[in-house]
């Protein structure tokens, strides 16, 4: 870990106006009313990609919070490891991105990237309606999602 880095970061990815995937950012409100663990960090980003690389510090332990798509029921919570990422396969609107970009950030900074990834979300229905709330089978459930990253946190 690096000098005066974080314990943990818990990074939501999402954009609010598209439906479902509000995930990321309503989570990351509901966090923000209650002050993380010492020595965690939260963070709100757009995408997978070299946001959240900027974010990153060399701590123990990454979360991140997004909407998937891996075939379940709309609203079922998923908890994946990074090792249960798809490679070369989409799953989702964010995570199927996230394979690659931690394996870049390991070649360019392997110091940054924490070796330990949780993927928190839930399974999500509507990602392409600008303007539109998320789905009932989403929303009712944040608080049982922060919840559970709670729980990775203590």
């Amino acid at each position: 870990m690096r000098r005066g880095a974080s314990r943990a970061a818990v990074v939501c990815v999402g954009n609010e106006l598209m439906a479902d995937d509000g995930v990321g950012p309503a989570v990351h409100r509901r966090l923000l009313a209650a002050p993380l663990p010492r020595g965690s960090r939260l963070h709100l980003v757009g995408t997978c990609g070299l946001d959240l690389l900027e974010v990153l510090d060399g701590e123990e332990l990454l979360i991140v919070v997004d909407a998937l798509t891996l075939g379940a029921p709309p609203g079922t919570l998923h908890l994946l490891a990074e090792t249960d990422l798809p490679r070369g396969r989409g799953m989702g609107t964010h995570a199927g991105d996230l394979a690659g970009t931690l394996a870049a950030g390991r070649r360019l900074d392997p110091d940054r990237v924490p070796a330990r990834v949780l993927i928190l979300g839930f399974e999500g229905a509507v990602f392409d309606r600008v303007g539109e709330s998320m789905s009932p089978a989403v929303s009712a459930r944040i608080d049982e999602l922060v919840a559970a990253i709670w729980g990775h946190l203590e």
